[in-house]
Order: structure tokens, then C-alpha cells, then sequence
């Protein structure tokens, strides 16, 4: 369930909007827009629910993540700055540069990657991918203590394992509890129907510049009422399957995803059309 981070912008504007490096060009057709902060994170509550990875939780600033990624590990921790991008028409706009991304890669043990919403929202943290790896299969855990782990930090599932070969547990919280279950589409639970959207209105880029994502998963989650949701994957060891050979497991803002991102087109949109009305078109061709 990785490569789901997303951003969208509306086609009505005719704007195309991007997660870009931070090298712009510098000519009369591309400008620099400052972002402004209009909207706070949610914060989340549950009762009975740990909603965090490793002492990570949704809503943090870059500074209090990297103080807890510190503790995490004594990697050096790398940090991707973006910025985004919009179009339109004769006008192209750039916001400020910003951390949207930290990973930390401790070799065959795993790492952590964490993602942040735009300036719009604060810059804060709203998606968190851990991997643990376990090469050594003497010294991997159980897959029943794993699960049984899992299910005392996240407390019950809303979509639990089917076989003993299914190994993917996945919680789904609306903006106050636990959601017992959800719609499938495209055998992904959880994650809502087009609501009558076309995707093909949206200029889509991906989140993390991943351009076969889908386009209104996270918008269309949101609007059903899917605010947070929490995956695992525990896969078994070659040598033993009754111990852990990896794990994956993800804690995610679907709100924060659509909300950072309409706030932020938002911002750009009206800077790009503000710069396009006071364009002087030349002066008709002598023919």
C-alpha cells in the first residue's frame, strides 16, 4: 500500500499543479508565491488507540520529527526540500521551498520515511512508512505475538486477515472512532467510491512524483469520511513461517492529504490568475 501519497488539483482553472525540485528558472513567466499557513492539522483522538509510530504522530512539525528519529536511530537522517508548481495559461507560479520528506535507512533492519504536508497546513507530519526487517530468522518474532502487538497499540481491526496467507491488517478511523468496516474497491478496503468525480477533471502529479497513482483516492476517502488509517503487512520468514521474516506498517492523515492540498492550489490559483489579468497582450500584427 506504499506510493499513495497525493496531491490533485482542479482542472477548471485548466492549472497543472507538481511536487518540483527547488531549482526554478528565473525569467518573467515564473514567480515566486509565498504559502501561507490557513488551516491546522486535526487532531485525532481515540480512546484505547496508540495513533503513533515509534513515538511519531500525526500533526508534528519537522523539528519535533527529527528529535524523535534521533532517538529512532544514529543514521543520519535524509531531508528532500520541494516546492510545488502551477500553470496557468501564460503564467507560472512556484511556492517557497519546503521539507516534505525524511527518510532514515538502517539497511536490511528497515527505516522510516515520514511525509509533510505544505505550508497551507503548517508543514506538519501526516504520513508515516516503517519497515522492519528481520534477516536473522533465529532472532524474529512470532507472527502471533506481532499481530497480537499490533491489535493492543491500534486496539480491534476494521478489515483483519481472511487466510493464513493474508497477512494485511488495516484500521480505519473517522474524525472520532473506529470504523467497523468499509466499502472495497478494487480489493483496497477502505478507500472510497468516485462519488460521481471524474478523475480525468483532476491534473494529477503523485505525492511522491509517482504519476500511476490514483487520483482522487485520497479526496474521495476523505469525502466518505476516512480521516486516518493505519496498514500492516507482516510477512513470514522463508525458513520458519510461524516467525516474522518483515513488517510494514504505515499510519496516514487521508484528510490532511486532501485538505494540504486544496489549500495550497487554492493559494497558487489565485496568484497565477491575479498575474495573468494584469498581462498587457502585444499589439495586433501589421499584415
Amino acid at each position: 500500500m506504499t506510493g499513495r501519497k497525493r496531491i490533485w488539483t482542479l482542472g477548471a482553472l485548466a492549472a497543472t499543479m507538481a511536487w518540483a525540485a527547488p531549482a526554478l528558472a528565473n525569467n518573467n513567466s515564473t514567480m515566486t508565491v509565498t504559502i501561507k499557513q490557513t488551516a491546522k492539522p486535526f487532531v485525532y483522538q481515540y480512546p484505547g488507540v496508540s495513533l503513533d509510530i515509534l513515538g511519531l504522530k500525526l500533526g508534528m512539525s519537522v523539528q519535533q520529527a527529527e528529535k524523535v528519529l534521533a532517538a529512532y536511530s544514529k543514521n543520519k537522517p535524509m531531508i528532500f526540500k520541494k516546492s510545488l508548481l502551477l500553470s496557468y495559461k501564460t503564467v507560472r507560479v512556484s511556492s517557497q521551498n519546503f521539507i516534505w520528506k525524511i527518510a532514515v535507512d538502517n539497511g536490511q533492519s528497515g527505516g522510516i520515511t515520514l511525509f509533510f504536508g505544505s505550508p497551507a497546513t503548517g508543514n506538519k507530519l501526516l504520513h508515516i512508512d516503517l519497515t522492519m526487517g528481520f534477516p536473522d530468522a533465529t532472532k524474529g518474532p512470532t507472527l502471533k505475538a506481532t499481530d497480537a502487538a499490533l491489535y493492543k497499540k491500534y486496539g480491534p481491526a476494521t478489515k483483519t486477515p481472511v487466510s493464513p496467507t493474508d497477512t494485511y491488517i488495516q484500521w480505519v478511523f473517522g474524525q472520532h472512532n473506529l470504523k467497523k468496516s468499509c466499502p472495497y474497491v478494487d480489493d483496497i478496503p477502505c478507500d472510497a467510491v468516485n462519488f460521481g468525480n471524474d478523475p480525468g477533471q483532476y491534473a494529477f502529479f503523485g505525492y511522491d512524483n509517482d504519476p500511476t497513482a490514483d487520483p482522487a483516492l485520497y479526496r474521495n476517502s476523505y469525502a466518505y469520511g476516512n480521516y486516518v488509517d493505519v496498514e500492516a503487512a507482516v510477512h513470514p520468514a522463508g525458513e520458519d513461517a510461524s516467525r516474522v521474516g518483515s513488517i510494514y506498517l504505515s499510519l496516514n492523515d487521508q484528510a490532511q492529504q486532501a485538505i494540504t492540498s486544496d489549500l495550497s492550489q487554492k493559494q497558487l490559483q489565485t496568484a497565477a490568475r491575479a498575474a495573468y489579468a494584469k498581462q498587457t497582450p502585444g499589439a495586433a500584427p501589421k499584415f
